[in-house]
């Protein structure tokens, strides 16, 4: 999963694909699986997301993810020279 920017609040990504098996067949949430929970996913650092398989696919997986600051961007600075 991509980082995600921290911004003080619960972040809960939704996985671009999941893939399983040799075949790696793509899952469709919803269908094939269904986010239950995440854990960690206020503060900086590592955070879970928690997903379990539905239908044809059982047991549960925990998908990775990070939250990092969030980039500085400065507006409106000169660069003052002194003569």
């Amino acid at each position: 999963m991509n980082k995600q920017y921290y911004n003080g609040e619960a972040l809960e990504p939704k996985p671009a694909t999941i893939i399983i098996g040799k075949e790696k067949t793509p899952l469709i949430e919803g269908i094939d699986f269904e986010i239950v929970g995440y854990k960690n996913n206020v503060n900086k650092g590592n955070a879970t997301m928690v997903i379990r398989g539905i239908g044809e696919y059982g047991g549960t997986k925990e998908v990775k993810f990070s939250i990092v600051s969030s980039p500085v961007v400065l507006h409106g600075l000169l660069d003052h020279q002194t003569d």
